[in-house]
This record gives structure tokens, sequence and C-alpha cells, in this order.
């Protein structure tokens, strides 16, 4: 499997711009993966949203649309926030994200977190905003793995 940073970087310019261009423009120019393998796609990952190779204002529309603050962004380069806060918990504009991600030619790959609306913590430096705990303790903890107590915390 190849980690499709290309488009999930004009995934973002996309969505920033609401227009589909950017994705169609980077799927028209993107190689074909090697021989037994193929792409993965991905909304977010545990690390920044790397926006190099887009063009500075590509890069600058994208960082203004989706981390307006300065300590939103990280190494004059991505995004350090995940998706539901990136996208306003606007759960219209999550579904499309998610729809587009399984629309896309690969494995679709879905972070952690994701699928239940999972926040960043800013508070936190650099990358480290994104790679939160899954927020499973307490009662609901039990409900949601019944038996498993002891294999999840310690």
């Amino acid at each position: 499997m190849v980690l499709n940073f290309w488009l999930n970087k004009y995934l973002y310019l996309s969505l920033a711009q609401q227009r589909a261009a950017p994705v169609v423009k980077a799927l028209q120019a993107m190689v074909t993966p090697p021989d037994g393998c193929c792409f993965v796609n991905w909304l977010r990952n545990h690390d920044e949203l790397d926006l190099e190779g887009i063009g500075e204002r590509n890069k600058r529309q994208v960082i203004r649309t989706f981390a307006p603050d300065k300590s939103m962004s990280v190494y004059q380069r991505g995004v350090r926030r995940r998706l539901t806060p990136m996208l306003d918990g606007d759960t219209r504009r999550i579904a499309l994200a998610h729809a587009i991600l399984l629309a896309l030619p690969g494995v679709p790959v879905m972070r952690y977190g994701d699928e239940i609306g999972m926040g960043d913590d800013l508070s936190l430096p650099e990358r480290y905003a994104v790679r939160t705990p899954m927020p499973v303790v307490g009662r609901g903890q039990r409900r949601l793995f019944p038996g498993r107590r002891g294999m999840i915390c310690r």
C-alpha cells in the first residue's frame, strides 16, 4: 500500500474552495502505483495536514480556512487539527468528506476518533494536538467493551 499524500492535500484544497476541480486535477495527474500496490487515502492521520507542494497561494487558502488561528498550524506547512473541528462540527460537511474518501480510487483509511467526531487539543504541542486518547473511560467504557476492561485500561 502506498500512502497518497498527494491526493490528501488536494482534497483539502477542494474543501477549502468548495469546488471539485482541485481533486479532479490531482486525480488526473496522479501516477499509477507500483505493481501489486494500491493507494491508501485518508482524511486525517496522526500528524499535521502537510500542505507542501500545492503552491503558496493554495496553502495559505487551506490554512486560512481550516486553521484561522496561528496556534492551529505547525511547521509553516500544515494544519494540526482533527477533521471535526476543521469542519466546524458541520455534519453535512463531515459526511461529504467521508463520501469523497470512500469514492476515491484506493483503500480508504479512517483515523481513530473520526467516526465519533473527536476533537483536538490545541493546548498540546505540535502534532500531539491530534494524538489525543480515545475517550472510552468511565461507565461508557463498560457499556462499549463489556468483559474487556482489563485489556483496555491498566
